[in-house]
């Protein structure tokens, strides 16, 4: 459900960003998991759910996911269990190596709670895992954000990283650095006019 909300409000903030009154939807992009990272991550989740019988009794989880299931390392045969446990579980409630996330969110609902929580940690920390892959191997695109704050300017010159022939029209990157806090004669102004509402 917080997967669809932060969607739906992000669209209304696409929508609205030239309306000073709108709010800011951008820092909602952390809990839409219905995105091509999302549906990565949970393919990969499925694939080894559903496919558990390839992994053998002693094989421990992958390091990024053992803090997330609670799992000890050393703990042979856990990660098994687990896989075993979490393939008769999503079969009960419909969920298939084809499944989207929408369809898996809303399946994993009707799971006992304590299990519905160990397989969302799964999939929560595998779309993790594979944003942070993708940052590092240069491939992870955050979409169009309005960069707002202090003090915002550019780093360094723009870098010329394609032009196209027939126009000529180039596209650049640029690396923009910007401060979101507050600043110390902001912040005193803030703390007086608290000071002077409360009297």
């Amino acid at each position: 459900f917080a997967s669809a909300v932060a969607k739906r409000l992000q669209s209304l903030g696409a929508l609205t960003k030239g309306d000073r009154r709108a709010n800011d939807a951008s820092d909602l992009s952390a809990f839409d998991l219905d995105n091509r990272w999302g549906q990565r991550a949970l393919s990969e989740v499925l694939d080894t759910i559903f496919h558990y019988m390839h992994v053998r009794e002693d094989e421990e989880p992958p390091a990024h996911l053992v803090e997330e299931l609670a799992m000890r390392s050393g703990d042979v045969g856990a990660w098994r269990v687990y896989l075993e446990e979490a393939d008769e579980m999503l079969a009960s409630v419909g969920v298939d190596a084809s499944s989207k996330v929408k369809t898996f969110l809303n399946r994993i609902l009707g799971l006992p709670v304590h299990f519905q929580n160990k397989v969302f940690s799964h999939f929560a920390a595998e779309v993790e895992h594979t944003i942070k892959m993708a940052k590092e191997r240069g491939q992870y695109d955050d979409a169009v954000v309005d960069v707002s704050g202090n003090n915002i300017q550019t780093v360094g010159a723009p870098v010329v990283m394609h032009r196209e022939k027939a126009s000529q029209a180039e596209t650049t990157h640029v690396v923009v650095e910007y401060d979101r806090g507050v600043s110390f004669v902001d912040a005193c102004e803030l703390l007086e006019a608290g000071a002077q509402s409360n009297r």
